[in-house]
């Protein structure tokens, strides 16, 4: 089957000709219209403004005639003076006119010597002459005005309007060329190709009758006509038709685990702890191998273990002297018995093929994946990659969560919790009616010492604080950073002589420390317990205070105990 002719090139070529033509015409049409502006309009608005001119050229002699004014007078010279002007430049645009124009300076003369006569004449002087003059003058201008509006209407518009519509005539005609020859090429290129195209058709239609055999199952597809270009349909069907149905259980596999992973994310989703989200791991795992043993291996990189989270029973410890392949490689590593590959540290019991597949957080592997008892040949591990994925994913959301929250909850300077972790905490006590007490600690003097010494002694001996503090607390215990140099200890559990005893040490521990250094300071403290000083943590802490405050004013350095009020 030969290929069919293309109009395309005859059709380029003629689009390309009507470009240049049209260019061409445009071109013309362009320099016609400056010429018509040059020859007509121009000329015509010019004639405007010689009629305009001298207008008042001739009112000017008959508002001195009714005035005496001779102010009149020079208004009407300079306006003969701006016509004798305009009337030059006319000339120069319109020489054919030329007759016209001096007809018109002598009329401008006329009512030029008239004015000359009117400046000269004194009051009691008849001006009838010079009022015949200024009329006779007026109308030899006017006349030659009106014959040279006429000479440019009739002629040169004419000649300009008969040029633009040759020029208009001939780009129609080349347009109209065009088109007939293009739609005649076209027509003949269609008519020359039909019998192919009807023939391209129906090979076409018996390709697509095989091919959709082939889609439902039919293994022989038709026999196509023996046109050149079809040759290898055939083997091409039956290539398709041997694809076909891997694509149909890929597919299948894919929409299954698709869902799969949808699922997973819906379920992980809402999991707000690493406990939440291993336990929707596990469940995950079953669906997905509803045959196999799965199990959670989490990693502690600090002392090269593992410790096991499976479904079965209570976490237990492994050893990990030796490094786990999987970790070394940073991807799914397949253990079969029969290859004898080296087995990890971390392996299930027994010698069957097991799969091992790490979960990186943040560029460090934190856990292993292992799917251990299933079916080499028909197991596939897409899912097992899908859950480290999505464990990945939210392990490392929840930790940056935690992460944001505990420096929400801390003092840059000092690493002490701060007020809001204070508030959280002690919230919590009275939410659940428990005791407690509170130490109200500020340092002594600490506006001079940072005004001697300087800022940064001054965040120094706070961090110095922040460290005697830790030291003298309980592991129970939360001293905080309350705001400047004040520093709060929540005691839970414990009444007034147990603060007190925190306080005092608290106290001592400061002594002997700013002892070793040169910048010496000390502490006052105010002690407050729940519910003796109050119901609330404001009515407790305002306790703690106040006590605190009293031990400033009984002379620094001390510890003093909250004074009993009514409750609140």
């Amino acid at each position: 089957m030969t290929a069919p002719r293309s109009p395309t090139p005859f059709l380029t070529l003629q689009a390309t000709a009507m470009v240049v033509i049209t260019a061409a015409v445009g071109a013309a049409w362009w320099v016609e219209q400056l010429t018509r502006n040059a020859e007509v309009r121009h000329p015509r608005e010019l004639a405007v403004e010689i009629r305009r001119s001298a207008a008042g050229a001739v009112a000017g002699p008959y508002g001195y005639i009714a005035t005496r004014d001779p102010a009149r007078l020079k208004e009407a010279d300079a306006a003969v003076a701006r016509v004798r002007h305009q009337l030059e430049l006319l000339e120069t645009l319109v020489p054919v006119a030329s007759a016209d124009i001096q007809a018109a300076q002598t009329g401008v003369g006329e009512v030029h010597e008239a004015l000359g006569l009117m400046a000269q004449a004194s009051p009691t002087t008849d001006l009838a002459r010079a009022v015949t003059d200024v009329d006779r003058g007026r109308k030899r201008l006017t006349d030659a005005i009106g014959r040279i509006d006429a000479l440019l209407a009739d002629g040169a518009e004419a000649h300009h309007d008969r040029t633009a519509q040759v020029l208009l005539a001939s780009w129609g005609a080349a347009l109209v060329l065009v088109l007939t020859t293009g739609l005649t090429a076209r027509r003949r290129v269609l008519t020359a190709d039909r019998t192919s195209a009807r023939a391209l058709r129906r090979s076409v239609q018996a390709l697509s009758d095989g091919l959709q055999r082939a889609m439902d199952g039919e293994d022989t597809p038709p026999e196509l006509p023996e046109n050149e270009g079809f040759a290898a349909a055939n083997e091409a069907v039956l290539r398709a038709a041997r694809t076909l149905g891997d694509l149909r259980r890929r597919n299948a596999r894919l929409q299954r685990s698709t869902s799969f992973i949808q699922d997973l994310q819906d379920t992980l989703i809402v999991a707000d702890t690493e406990d939440e989200v291993l336990g929707a791991i596990q469940r995950a795992a079953l669906v997905a191998y509803p045959e196999a043993s799965f199990r959670v291996l989490m990693l502690d990189p600090r002392t090269n273990s593992a410790r096991v989270v499976g479904a079965e029973g209570s976490p237990a410890s492994l050893d990990g002297s030796r490094k786990d392949p999987a970790v070394q490689k940073g991807r799914t590593v397949i253990f079969r018995g029969e290859e004898g590959v080296a087995r990890g540290p971390w392996a299930p019991v027994g010698d069957g093929p097991y799969t091992s597949t790490p979960v990186s957080v943040n560029g460090q592997i934190v856990a292993l994946l292992q799917l251990y008892g299933y079916k080499p040949e028909a197991t596939q591990f897409e899912e097992l990659e899908a859950l480290a994925l999505a464990m990945a994913g939210r392990i490392g959301v929840v930790r940056s969560l935690a992460e944001r929250e505990l420096e929400a909850g801390t003092d840059a300077l000092t690493g002490l919790p701060n007020r809001r972790a204070f508030d959280a905490r002690i919230q919590a006590l009275d939410a659940a009616e428990l005791p407690y007490t509170i130490v109200m600690a500020d340092l002594d003097d600490f506006k001079a010492l940072n005004d001697s010494w300087g800022h940064d002694t001054g965040d120094r001996c706070l961090q110095l604080f922040a460290d005697v503090l830790r030291e003298a607390c309980r592991g129970s215990d939360l001293p905080c950073r309350f705001g400047g140099e004040e520093f709060v200890i929540l005691l839970p559990d414990v009444g007034m002589k147990a603060g007190l005893a925190v306080a005092m040490r608290i106290r001592a521990y400061l002594a002997e420390a700013v002892a070793k250094q040169q910048v010496q300071f000390t502490v006052s403290l105010g002690v407050a317990c729940r519910p003796e000083h109050g119901r609330t943590a404001e009515a407790v802490r305002q306790a703690a205070d106040r006590a605190m405050y009293d031990a400033k004013e009984g002379g620094k350095d001390q510890v003093v105990p909250a004074r009993h009020s009514s409750l609140s």
